[in-house]
């Protein structure tokens, strides 16, 4: 009798049970994956799953452009809103749909377009921030000299720099401050198709990269400095060199990547692009 009276109880409580609304805890334990087998989908990998991202800008996400499509801005995704912005029309480079393997890309004329993104300046400061840049690039077969980022303590000069660039066919770091200057050159082809270049600073040496293979390494250490402009598309002040092609990622983290988390970020990069 009490098993059918018990039995009775639970079929009238079932639909109550049925529509109480799950605390968010349970929610939280719902959706996590647990040690007793539960599972659920991983989120997938980003650039920002990797530790110390300072700048994302992804040409396929955040970039606002006039009717003419020259860029006004283009959004930081990652946390720090180092967003990129462009200074007059006759300087703002193009973006471009399908501007590199089929996907967005912002192009630079070589002549006159830039970027600047002072804020990220911090990023690539003195000896004692170590920091690793990640672009995703091609360059036109005309260009000579191209400056994809740099950053230096006087707007309208270049006594103190950190420079990424490529010239004479390869791939070049530069650190300069008042007394002391080094650059290390990485042997390179012309990055006239989708290429995936990396420079990893430590504070003492810059290792170099393209599309995960290491193409030079040297020392870059030099005394440390404090920057305070940040330009994309040229590496200098009012004296600079130009870069002439397509970016369509340029990532920056605050600190030296492992070998496993640079070539993680290059991976997924590389898929993105269809770069072998």
């Amino acid at each position: 009798m009490r098993h059918k009276t018990f039995l009775s109880l639970a079929v009238a409580l079932l639909p109550a049970f049925l529509l109480t609304p799950l605390h968010p805890a349970d929610a939280r334990w719902a959706r996590d994956a647990s040690r007793w087998g539960r599972s659920t989908a991983s989120r997938p990998f980003t650039p920002l799953s990797v530790p110390g991202c300072g700048m994302w800008l992804d040409a396929a996400r955040g970039v606002s452009y006039n009717s003419g499509f020259l860029v006004g801005s283009w959004n930081d995704r990652s946390p720090r809103n180092n967003d990129a912005t462009g200074v007059s029309d006759a300087t703002k480079p193009l973006w471009l749909e399908a501007g590199l393997s089929g996907r967005p890309a912002v192009r630079f004329d070589g002549n006159d377009d830039y970027l600047t993104a002072h804020s990220a300046a911090a990023l690539l400061t003195g000896n004692d921030t170590p920091f690793t840049l990640v672009t995703v690039l091609a360059l036109d077969t005309s260009a000579p000299e191209a400056g994809f980022a740099g950053a230096t303590d006087n707007e309208a000069g270049y006594i103190l720099q950190k420079a990424c660039r490529r010239q004479n066919g390869k791939i070049r770091y530069k650190a300069k401050d008042n007394s002391d200057t080094k650059e290390v050159v990485g042997a390179t082809d012309y990055l006239t198709i989708a290429q995936v270049v990396s420079f990893v600073n430590t504070g003492a040496v810059c290792s170099l990269y393209q599309n995960s293979a290491p193409i030079g390494s040297g020392d870059a250490n030099i005394a440390a400095v404090t920057l305070n402009y940040f330009w994309i598309g040229k590496t200098y002040g009012t004296s600079s060199s130009y870069f002439e092609g397509v970016i369509a990622q340029l990532l920056v983290y605050d600190r030296t990547l492992s070998d496993a988390q640079r070539e993680r970020v290059e991976r997924y990069l590389k898929r993105r692009y269809g770069i072998l």
